[in-house]
C-alpha cells in the first residue's frame, strides 16, 4: 500500500511509497533495541542445564549505540535518494535504463569513473565492534522483497529488491561476486539467473558484470551491501581496482547505492580514484570505533548485566565494571561473550551441595574466562591497550567468536578441573613421594634418552606392572597436568603410570 510522502521529491514514486515510514531517532532506537524476554526471577530458579540454554538465547541482546542510530539515518536517506532518479512509473524509464546498462559495455572495468553523485559509503571497524550486526539490524527494518501489483489503480507488476547483502569472495575476484549475486537473487525471487548466466561457464567476467548490473537495475535494488571487503587484499593484479571500479559505476551510473563493510586492514585498498569519487560526493566513511569507558559503555554494560541467570544475583560493582572493560576494551562482541561465558563457568563450576550459593561473578572469574576461553584475542587486546598500531596491523582480522563452541570448551575445562581435583584427592601415593631408584649401570652403553635429554630411570618390571593394574588408567593430558602441578618431570609421571615402557619390555 502506497504511503503518503511529505517530501515532494519522494511523491509519485512507487519504489519509495512502498517503503516503511521515515523514522525519527527515538523511533529507530526503539525498533532497533532487542531485549530477549525472560522472567529472570523464575529463570534463576531453573536447573543448571536449562539456564545454560537461556544464556545462549541472551546472546541476541542488542542495545542501540550511537553508531547504530547513525547507520539507520544514513540508510534511510541513501535508499530513498537513490530511488529518486529511478521511477519505473515514469514513461520511458525502462528504455532509458537499458541504455544506461549498455554504457557499461564492452569493458566496464576500464571505463573512467563518472562524477555523478555517489550515494554509498564505507563502514570501517575492527571485528566484533558490531558493524556487520548493526547493518543487519538496520536492513531488518525494511522488507527485502516488495511485490507490486497495482499503483494508483493501474496495473503495475514489479518485483522490487529493497536490499541485498553479499560477502566479498575470499579471493577478491569480481567473477565470484557476480556468481554469488545471481545465487542470492535466485533464492529470493525464484529466478533462473545463475543457470542462465553462469550455468554454461562460457561467459567472461566482462559479460558477467553487465548481466549483474542488468539484474540489479531490473529489480530496482535499493542498496547493495558488500561485507568483508578486506578480502580484496587477496585479489591478484588489478583485481581490487576492477571490483571497486565496477561497484562505483553501479552507484554513479545506475543510481544503485553501494555500502562496503570492512576492517581497518581494508583501508589501504580503498584509495585512488575510488576514494576521490566518494570525497567529491561528500560521502565520508563511517568509522565504527570500540566503546570508550564513558556514558555509552555505562549504558551498554548495565543493559547487558540484566541478563544474569545465576542462582544468586551478582550486582555490577565498580571492580566488575573496570574488569569487564579491561578484558574487553569496549568491543561489544567480546563484552557480551565474556559476560555470558563467565556465567557458564560459574554454573558449571558450582558445588551441587551448596545449591548454587557459590554461583558468583567475580573479577577473578572474568579474568580466568578471558585468559582461558578468549586466549586467541589476548594479543589483539594487548595491542589496543598499548595503542600499538604496528602490532594491530600485523594481527589483521580477528576470527569470529562463536559462543556455542566456546561454551563447550568452558564445560570441558571445568570438567577437567573437577576430575583433576578428584584424582588428587583419591590418589594414595603421590609421585613426588616415591623414592628414587639408583640409576643402573649400562656397561658403557648409554640408554635411550627421555624428554629434555634426561635419561630414564629403570626399575624392576613388577612395580610398573602394579602401577598399570592397580590404579585407574589416566589420559596423557591428565598426567601432564599432574606433572605441572607437582613440578616434576612428565616422563617420570607417565612411566610410573605405566604409559611408557622400555623398548625391550613386553606388553603385559
Amino acid at each position: 500500500m502506497a504511503k503518503e510522502q511529505k517530501i515532494p521529491q519522494y511523491q509519485g514514486n512507487p519504489l519509495i511509497e512502498a517503503l516503511p515510514p521515515i523514522y525519527s531517532r527515538d523511533e529507530a532506537a526503539e525498533l532497533l533495541t532487542y531485549n530477549p524476554t525472560f522472567d529472570l526471577e523464575a529463570a534463576r530458579k531453573m536447573p543448571s542445564h536449562l539456564r545454560l540454554h537461556l544464556i545462549q538465547l541472551a546472546a541476541s541482546f542488542v542495545e542501540p549505540v550511537p553508531n547504530l542510530l547513525e547507520l539507520e539515518q544514513r540508510f534511510s536517506r541513501m535508499i530513498r535518494v537513490g530511488y529518486v532518479g529511478r521511477n519505473p512509473s515514469v514513461p520511458g524509464y525502462w528504455p532509458q535504463l537499458r541504455r544506461e546498462v549498455a554504457q557499461l559495455a564492452p569493458r566496464p572495468l576500464l571505463a573512467p569513473l563518472s562524477h555523478a553523485a555517489t550515494r554509498g559509503f564505507t563502514v570501517v571497524g575492527w571485528s566484533g565492534v558490531g558493524k556487520s550486526t548493526g547493518i543487519e539490524q538496520v536492513l531488518g527494518l525494511y522488507p527485502q522483497v516488495i511485490e507490486h501489483g497495482r499503483y494508483h489503480r493501474r496495473p503495475f507488476t514489479h518485483r522490487q529488491l529493497v536490499w541485498l547483502k553479499l560477502e566479498c569472495p575470499q579471493d577478491g575476484l569480481l567473477s565470484g561476486l557476480c556468481k554469488t549475486f545471481f545465487k542470492v537473487v535466485d533464492s529470493l525471487l525464484g529466478t533462473p539467473y545463475f543457470a542462465n548466466y553462469v550455468g554454461n561457464g562460457r561467459r567472461q567476467v566482462d559479460q558477467l558484470v553487465i548481466d549483474m548490473a542488468d539484474v540489479a537495475a531490473r529489480h530496482s535494488i535499493g542498496v547493495l551491501v558488500v561485507d568483508e571487503i578486506q578480502n580484496l587484499k587477496e585479489a591478484k593484479g588489478e583485481g581490487a581496482a576492477h571490483m571497486l571500479n565496477f561497484l562505483t559505476q553501479l552507484d554513479n551510473m545506475l543510481g544503485i547505492p553501494v555500502v562496503l563493510i570492512g576492517t581497518p586492514s581494508a583501508l589501504p585498498i580503498l584509495t585512488g580514484e575510488f576514494r576521490r569519487a566518494r570525497r567529491a560526493a561528500g560521502q565520508g566513511d563511517l568509522v565504527w570505533e570500540r566503546m570508550e569507558k564513558d556514558g555509552i559503555w555505562d549504558v551498554f554494560l548495565k543493559a547487558l548485566w540484566d541478563y544474569q541467570f545465576l542462582r544468586v544475583y551478582s550486582p555490577l560493582t565498580a571492580d566488575l565494571y573496570d574488569t569487564m572493560y579491561e578484558e574487553s576494551q569496549g568491543i561489544a562482541d567480546i563484552t557480551v561473550k565474556l559476560y555470558l561465558l563467565a556465567q557458564i563457568r560459574a554454573i558449571m563450576g558450582a558445588d551441587p551441595e551448596k545449591e548454587g550459593q557459590d554461583e558468583v561473578i567475580t573479577p577473578d572469574l572474568i579474568r580466568t574466562v578471558s585468559r582461558k576461553s578468549l586466549a586467541f584475542v589476548q594479543r589483539f587486546l594487548k595491542a589496543i591497550r598499548e595503542n600499538d598500531q604496528d602490532e594491530l596491523k600485523k594481527i589483521g582480522d580477528l576470527a569470529r567468536i562463536d559462543l556455542a563452541t566456546l561454551a563447550k570448551e568452558v564445560t570441558d575445562q571445568v570438567e577437567d578441573e573437577k576430575k583433576d581435583t578428584r584424582t588428587s584427592a583419591t590418589e594414595p601415593v603421590g609421585v613426588q613421594d616415591r623414592q628414587p631408584t639408583p640409576e643402573p649401570q649400562h656397561n658403557g652403553t648409554p640408554p635411550f634418552s627421555g624428554p629434555s635429554g634426561q635419561q630414564p630411570v629403570e626399575h624392576d618390571r613388577q612395580p610398573a606392572q602394579e602401577a598399570r593394574t592397580n590404579t585407574p588408567k589416566r589420559t596423557l593430558m591428565e598426567l601432564g597436568r599432574q606433572a605441572r602441578q607437582e613440578n616434576i618431570n612428565a616422563y617420570e609421571v607417565m612411566r610410573v603410570a605405566g604409559r611408557i615402557r622400555r623398548a625391550a619390555e613386553r606388553r603385559p
